[in-house]
């Protein structure tokens, strides 16, 4: 399972390429071939969990207890959407690990655990909630959907319009943007919001100074930038920069309040 910090688009053996950045985590099956493409400068960044086959069994029977599990290929489907939240937990879970003083073993076992189920629980929800399409019609959306996620991914940190988006996948604004919350469960400018706000974890944890975070991320202003991720985290960006010294489960629980896609 990957958490991907900087975008990238994979394409597995037999399957559609999917984009992979901080709204979406990424399955990969035991020996399955795939290819990486950068959609960002500084190439690819990215958190890899690993389990024993054993507990990918128990967790996919979990998610879905009629699923005939196979231990070389445990996953139907290779991405799911992540929530902000989500995201913000494996941050600082890969924070506590990268310290590698005081690190209380248990604790990154269940906050993996954790996102894995949810993320498994997403991704076959995310294949239910559609409504059935014609089949050339259903593969233009999501080629459509797909090219928006990759030009999202590329220039989330420059001042984006919904026009900018539709012009380059050569739909109307309107019908991008029906089109994209049906295929991806996120809003676009949802989307957008989310992408700026993962993305500067990273920053944040560096110590680099909240203005500059604001501006490198496409934020107009350090109040812009602090409201919106108060209420995305429900925590000021300098209240998360102080709280990334413990991965006790209740505080990073604390630290990501749960938010609703």
């Amino acid at each position: 399972m990957v958490f991907a910090w900087r975008g990238v688009e994979i394409t597995q053996a037999g399957r559609d390429p999917v984009v992979a950045n901080p709204n979406h985590v990424v399955f990969h099956n035991r020996g399955t071939a795939y290819r990486r493409r950068p959609v960002v400068d500084g190439g690819e960044e990215s958190v890899f969990i690993r389990f024993v086959p054993e507990v990918w069994a128990e967790l996919v029977s979990v998610v879905d207890p009629g699923e005939m599990w196979n231990p070389e290929h445990p996953f139907r489907h290779i991405d799911a959407p992540c929530t902000s939240s989500e995201f913000m937990r494996q941050h600082a879970m890969q924070h506590s690990l990268e310290r590698g003083s005081g690190v209380d073993a248990v604790a990154v076992e269940e906050v993996a655990f954790a996102l894995a189920r949810s993320s498994l629980r997403r991704a076959y929800e995310a294949r239910g909630q559609h409504r059935p399409r014609r089949r050339d019609t259903a593969r233009a959306h999501r080629d459509a959907v797909h090219e928006a996620k990759l030009y999202l991914t590329a220039h989330f940190a420059e001042p984006v319009t919904l026009g900018d988006v539709a012009r380059h996948v050569h739909l109307s604004a309107y019908h991008l943007s029906r089109v994209f919350r049906a295929e991806t469960g996120f809003t676009v400018h949802r989307y957008l919001r989310c992408l700026r706000l993962c993305s500067s974890l990273g920053m944040l944890r560096e110590r680099v100074g909240i203005s500059s975070v604001a501006r490198r991320h496409g934020f107009a202003s350090h109040a812009h930038f602090t409201g919106a991720f108060g209420r995305e985290f429900g925590v000021t960006p300098s209240g998360y920069r102080s709280g990334l010294s413990e991965i006790d489960p209740e505080r990073v629980a604390l630290l990501s309040k749960i938010t609703q896609v």
